[in-house]
C-alpha cells in the first residue's frame, strides 16, 4: 500500500525495482507494469541478473542509450548537405576557367558550411566579405576593390568579382571569386609565382596562401554568425604545376641543391573541420591540405616546425 501510494503520487519515481521470483506468468500489479523489472526465475541466470540489478541501482547500464538523432522528417533532418555536389561551385568554376587558365598556373579554393542555416542579404554580404580579408600578403584572397569595372557585382544568389591586374614584371593575373548568400565561397586566382618565376613553385608562398584561405574562412563565418562547432568542407586545388621546380620566395629559406620537379599538372585535397579553427588548427589543416601538393615534388615533406614558423609569422602579420 505504501509503495502504491508513492508511485501514484509521483509517476516519475524510480527507486522501486520489481524482482520476479516464482512467477512464470510474469504477472505484475497494474501500477508496476510499465516499470523496469528483473527476472530471477532461473537460478542459472542468477549472476547475470545480480549484475543487471546492480547496474540498475548504480544507473550504469551495460548498453547505454544512444543520443537522439535528427528527425529525418523535420527541417533539422535535412540540415546537412554534400557541399561540393552543389552545382553552384561547378558553375562558377566554369566561368573562372575562361580567364584564369590562359594566364598560367593557378589555385582554386572552395568552401561551404554543411549546415543550411546561413542566409544573408547582398549589401550585408559585401560588407562581411570586405571585413573578413587578410591583408598581410598585400593582395588578399577575395580582394574587394571599389573601382567600377572591378568591384563585386550582385547576382541573384550572391556576389561575384572578376579582376584582371598586373603583378611583377607587368605579368597579368586574374582573380575570380564568388560568395553566395548562404556563405559558400569559390576562388580561382593565378599564382603569385607566375610573376616572379614561371618555372617555380614557392613552398613558403603555398603555405602562406593556404593558411590565408583558412583564416579568411574563419573570419568570414565568424562575421556571418555561423554557429560554433558547425562542420565546414574546404577544397584546395593547384593546376598548371607540371614541370615546375620547388623553390622559395625568400632567400633566407633556401632549398637544398636538389631539383624537385613535378610531373603531375594538378593537385587537390578536400578536408572537413569545425568552425572556428584555432591558430594551431590552421597550421594542422595547412599541413593536411598541402601534403598532396608537396609530395609531387620528389616526396618533399617539410618539418612541422617550418609550418609553425611560416604560418605563425603570417598570423602575426609577417610574410616569411
Amino acid at each position: 500500500m505504501l509503495v502504491t501510494a508513492e508511485i501514484l503520487q509521483d509517476r516519475g519515481v524510480v527507486k522501486f525495482i520489481p524482482v520476479l521470483r516464482r512467477n512464470p506468468s510474469k504477472t505484475l500489479p497494474p501500477f508496476l507494469r510499465t516499470r523496469l523489472w528483473i527476472d530471477f526465475e532461473q537460478d542459472a541466470d542468477y549472476p547475470a541478473r545480480i549484475e543487471e540489478l546492480s547496474r540498475a541501482l548504480h544507473q550504469a547500464p551495460a548498453n547505454p542509450k544512444p543520443p537522439i538523432g535528427p528527425n529525418p522528417y523535420s527541417d533539422a533532418g535535412s540540415s546537412s548537405r554534400d557541399v561540393f555536389a552543389d552545382s553552384w561551385f561547378s558553375r562558377h568554376q566554369s566561368s573562372a576557367m575562361l580567364e584564369v587558365q590562359k594566364r598560367g598556373a593557378f589555385m582554386e579554393v572552395a568552401f561551404g558550411s554543411v549546415a543550411k542555416s546561413i542566409r544573408c542579404e547582398h549589401r550585408a554580404l559585401l560588407n562581411v566579405a570586405e571585413r573578413s580579408l587578410i591583408h598581410t600578403f598585400g593582395w588578399p584572397i577575395g580582394v574587394v576593390l571599389h573601382v567600377d569595372d572591378k568591384k563585386p557585382k550582385p547576382e541573384a544568389d550572391g556576389i561575384v568579382a572578376t579582376i584582371a591586374s598586373h603583378g611583377f614584371s607587368d605579368y597579368e593575373r586574374f582573380d575570380y571569386w564568388a560568395l553566395r548568400l548562404n556563405g559558400d565561397f569559390y576562388l580561382a586566382q593565378n599564382l603569385f609565382e607566375n610573376g616572379r618565376d614561371q618555372q617555380a613553385i614557392f613552398f613558403n608562398t603555398r603555405m602562406i596562401r593556404t593558411a590565408e584561405a583558412l583564416l579568411y574562412c574563419r573570419n568570414l563565418y565568424s562575421n556571418l554568425g555561423v554557429e560554433i562547432g558547425s562542420a565546414v568542407h574546404l577544397r584546395l586545388r593547384h593546376s598548371g604545376i607540371g614541370g615546375r621546380n620547388l623553390s622559395s620566395s625568400n632567400p633566407n629559406r633556401m632549398m637544398w641543391p636538389i631539383e624537385r620537379k613535378s610531373a603531375a599538372n594538378t593537385s587537390e585535397c578536400k578536408i572537413e573541420f569545425q568552425h572556428p579553427l584555432t591558430d594551431r588548427g590552421v597550421v594542422e589543416k595547412t599541413m593536411e591540405l598541402l601534403k598532396p601538393l608537396f609530395v609531387l615534388f620528389d616526396y618533399f615533406e617539410p618539418d612541422e616546425s617550418i609550418y609553425q614558423d611560416v604560418i605563425g609569422n603570417f598570423i602575426q602579420g609577417r610574410c616569411t
